[in-house]
């Protein structure tokens, strides 16, 4: 990689933390160090911009415990990787299997879950801003292309955007997530490292086919570039054009929320007769925001799940839906009443 390759990166990521608000400022920005090649470009870049601005940074890594020695060497070149370059660095391990049994949840998405909530806990206990992720733009393509085959719908085709907000689904964590990557490709991050003659770590479980996300990468991807070998460019363009559009749609859900919506110990309660004088669109995303308030994100909210609870709410009092994940919803005659099996924290 030449030296201007690698500036446009690392204006691309400065510019994507300044529009954040996280590149000036006297708290510590947290960065998820896997030791794969896109953390570690994540990590290189951060690190060259800390002579340019006031950036204090504070590596994270989590030994997932699946991997047995292999997580575990991970573990200790995230820490020397942190040791040459003098930056603090906490490494922790968890136990995704416990955690995937205990609430019966996949593979990945228990792993995600452990995952942020060691990454929310270690960042409020260094006061950090925010955690900055590596994702890339092909982690978008794959994404995009995982949530068209699963029907999403605006807000799951707009793939993930750089700045999120993640809370637990008991309420008691909260992180803002940043990813200054989502516009480099990998062959960018791999290019990186090998300029600065770093040795990436390479995750066995990334070629195991029990993962979706890892089918889609290592054999839906490269069969679709036989019908557009631009392929990752067109997910891409697909997911910036909607997420436009959902902003627009998000904007006027936000107006209504407060006038049609009210928090209750165990969950939300809508005007019924203003949320049915509504857009359908604006009905179905006000649903969404819901669901997502009372159970931190909507990965596992299906299209079916909607359309059923929004049936319930003009057939009238008494219609209750199920909608998993200890949720149901109910049609009184005055209320939608959107509520969680148990009370959750304030």
């Amino acid at each position: 990689m030449t030296p201007a390759a690698e500036r446009k990166l690392s204006h691309a990521v400065a510019s994507q933390l300044s529009r954040a608000g996280l590149l000036e400022g006297d708290k510590p920005l947290l960065v998820a160090v896997s030791g794969g090649p896109d953390s570690l470009a994540l990590l290189t870049l951060l690190s060259g911009l800390k002579t340019q601005s006031h950036l204090r940074l504070h590596i994270a890594h989590l030994d997932h415990g699946l991997r047995g020695p292999e997580s575990e060497e991970d573990a200790e070149y995230v820490q020397s990787v942190a040791n040459d370059i003098a930056i603090p660095c906490t490494v922790a391990k968890g136990n995704v299997d416990l955690f995937r049994k205990k609430h019966h949840l996949s593979w990945e998405a228990a792993a995600r879950e452990v995952r942020y909530a060691f990454l929310s806990s270690l960042a409020e206990g260094i006061g950090a801003s925010a955690v900055a992720l590596g994702h890339t733009a092909d982690d978008q393509a794959e994404t995009v292309l995982l949530h068209l085959m699963r029907g999403s719908g605006l807000q799951g085709l707009q793939g993930m955007l750089p700045t999120t907000f993640w809370h637990s689904k008991d309420h008691t964590q909260s992180i803002t997530l940043v990813r200054p990557l989502l516009g480099i490709t990998r062959e960018e991050t791999e290019a990186l490292c090998q300029a600065h003659n770093l040795e990436p770590r390479h995750d066995s479980s990334n070629l195991e086919d029990r993962f979706v996300r890892n089918r889609i990468r290592r054999k839906l991807i490269p069969h679709l570039k036989q019908y557009n070998p631009s392929i990752r460019e067109a997910l891409l363009r697909l997911s910036q054009s909607l997420s436009h559009d959902f902003s627009y749609i998000d904007q006027k859900v936000r107006e209504v929320w407060p006038t049609i919506v009210t928090r209750t110990s165990r969950g939300l309660r809508f005007n019924r007769k203003f949320f049915l004088a509504l857009h359908p669109s604006i009905q179905a995303h006000l649903l969404r925001s819901g669901w997502k308030e009372l159970s931190g994100d909507t990965a596992s909210l299906t299209h079916n799940q909607i359309v059923n609870a929004l049936s319930a709410a003009q057939k009238g009092a008494g219609k209750t839906v199920s909608l998993g994940s200890g949720l149901r919803f109910h049609s009184d005659y005055g209320e939608l009443i959107f509520e969680t099996t148990k009370p959750f924290n304030s």
